[in-house]
């Protein structure tokens, strides 16, 4: 029965290596015969300044180390608090005798992480190395998550529009590529509501029911958002806001993931967001003549690469000096250029 409780331990434990300190030669060969047990590599040290000085040598490789109070040059105390230096979370297990039981205080104090008492029996050791390497087995799994974590959040930074807001919906947090659509500083959003973008063509009905999906029903909640950026260009951002509960279920915050699906919005209704946010407006039209034949020669797709080829020349013989950022493909060998007029003016005052 005791070998069927040991065996899982031993498949753990097995992968670990354990510095085992003691000064008694008597001592430390018994014990390191039953260590042997357990763990496939172990580090033996004779005092607490050979520990010391073998914990510097292979922090890298040890994962628990079990020591002796009592021993000369350096006592186990003192030799924790070194170790504790190079590495605070190192797992140490105290193995004493009765009467040294005076110096469990300080051990306490120090942060130990478990106690095994002399002579050394394999039930109790069985059942101190349990706690001790589950407890090494969370350890490793919340390292391990939070580094997957931060991976998570480098590439949804990189990728995504993100704001976080608290639960009355005031700005937390924006990324960069947040402040880079809405051309607003982190300064100028943080403490401000999302009205800031918000677009007087967004309907209110949408944002009612974005609360309440959020809020009241504490669901996540998607949906395509047309926001105005600080210069007064229209874009069109996918969104997904997701409420963050505490463990009692109450909002805590709430996060806002976004795509720019702008360039995937027909042309027409982007013309049509520009002209609207700008009203003083240079508008350019350019029609292909005899389009209809095209149509009769060549089928949609071939229609379509002529239309998109066409449109990207003209942008790039457009003269820089007007400004022209972008052809609109308005279907049917339509093309638009549009460019607010104030744009035009400050450019031709800088040519003079």
């Amino acid at each position: 029965m005791e070998f069927m409780q040991t065996a899982p331990i031993q498949q753990t434990s097995q992968e670990k290596t354990l510095l085992y300190i003691e000064d008694n030669a008597h001592d430390r060969e018994i014990a390191t015969n039953l260590f042997s047990e357990f763990f496939a590599k172990i580090i033996v040290g004779v005092d607490g300044e050979n520990g010391v000085h073998l914990y510097e040598r292979y922090h890298d490789t040890i994962d628990l180390v079990i020591t002796n109070i009592t021993m000369p040059r350096m006592n186990g105390i003192q030799m924790i608090q070194s170790i504790r230096k190079v590495n605070p979370e190192v797992a140490i297990i105290v193995l004493s005798s009765q009467d040294e039981a005076h110096d469990f205080t300080q051990t306490i104090e120090i942060g130990v992480d478990g106690y095994l008492l002399k002579p050394l029996h394999q039930a109790q050791l069985t059942q101190t190395l349990n706690r001790v390497l589950e407890k090494l087995h969370l350890r490793y799994e919340n390292k391990k998550n939070s580094l997957l974590l931060k991976q998570y959040e480098n590439i949804t930074n990189v990728s995504s529009i993100i704001s976080k807001t608290d639960p009355k919906g005031v700005i937390t947090f924006v990324n960069d590529k947040f402040c880079q659509i809405s051309g607003y500083s982190k300064e100028e959003l943080l403490g401000k509501s999302h009205n800031v973008i918000r677009h007087p063509d967004m309907p209110k009905a949408a944002f009612r029911d974005l609360w309440k999906t959020i809020k009241d029903e504490k669901q996540t909640w998607q949906g395509i958002v047309k926001n105005c950026a600080k210069n007064g260009d229209t874009y069109y951002v996918k969104t997904t806001v997701q409420p963050i509960l505490n463990p009692e279920g109450e909002v805590e915050e709430y996060i806002s993931l976004r795509h720019d699906i702008t360039a995937i919005m027909s042309d027409k209704k982007q013309l049509f967001d520009f002209l609207e946010a700008n009203r003083l407006s240079v508008l350019i039209l350019v029609q292909i003549e005899d389009y209809p034949i095209l149509e009769k020669f060549y089928d949609k797709a071939s229609v379509g690469k002529i239309e998109d080829t066409f449109g990207r020349v003209m942008l790039y013989l457009m003269p820089n000096r007007w400004g022209f950022q972008r052809v609109y493909n308005l279907e049917n060998g339509l093309y638009a250029f549009a460019i607010d007029r104030r744009s035009c003016r400050a450019k031709k005052e800088r040519n003079l």
